[in-house]
């Protein structure tokens, strides 16, 4: 069964490569979405696996959804900043096989003591991190999408329905929802994941934990069963 990895990345070609480069003999394709280029970098020209699309950066981290409705197989999406582990694929895929196929694998998760909430960054809940230690696994209403995996059998949606820039957990969150299909956030140990801190404070939570009134809408608009 084909696996399919995508990413969307926005103007950090040197921390895209190294990303590309610990999935490559993971992946039978790799869907990369440019948000903002203008060109695409010549390391990933002429590459059958490869195939990179020009975005305009309208939704951000959403265009990792890009060609979910045209595709078949294993979707996993995968952040910039992270170096995947070599198991990573076979860990996710017999963990989904494990669960019968029947929920959205991921390695990252939160899940609010209360509803509605005030802030969704902010706001008291269970926090399971992608890059600390998650002793079992665990049902979360949202799911980090920089480490997440279901197959295309269980799970698609539109990303043209995904209306507002780098809100992918949630919006994925509410599309899950909507089909009746949970998530779970799987074990691990701090250090499976390796984090690229070069990277610095340009992450999607630093520039929004303080200015999150979208996000805590849209938090609040979901029905979980």
């Amino acid at each position: 069964m084909k696996k399919i990895f995508n990413v969307a990345t926005y103007k950090r070609d040197e921390f895209l490569f190294k990303t590309i480069d610990s999935i490559y003999n993971q992946a039978d394709e790799i869907n990369i979405a440019l948000n903002s280029h203008t060109e695409i970098p010549s390391k990933l020209l002429n590459d059958s696996k490869i195939n990179c699309f020009i975005t305009d950066n309208s939704i951000g981290d959403g265009f990792k959804f890009y060609r979910l409705n045209e595709s078949d197989g294993y979707y996993f999406t995968i952040d910039d900043d992270l170096i995947y582990p070599p198991d990573y694929s076979q860990y996710l895929i017999d963990k989904y096989h494990q669960y019968g196929g029947m929920y959205i694998m991921s390695l990252h998760g939160r899940t609010f003591l209360q509803y509605p909430v005030q802030s969704y960054y902010r706001s008291a809940h269970h926090n399971n991190r992608c890059l600390g230690t998650v002793p079992n696994d665990v049902f979360v209403h949202f799911g980090g999408t920089g480490v997440m995996m279901f197959h295309t059998n269980l799970f698609k949606f539109d990303y043209r329905d995904i209306k507002h820039a780098n809100m992918a957990d949630i919006w994925v969150a509410k599309f899950a929802a909507e089909r009746g299909v949970r998530i779970v956030c799987l074990a691990h140990n701090q250090g499976y994941l390796g984090y690229q801190a070069e990277v610095g404070s340009e992450t999607i939570f630093d520039k929004k934990k303080f200015d999150d009134k979208l996000q805590t809408e849209l938090t609040n608009s979901i029905v979980f069963k």
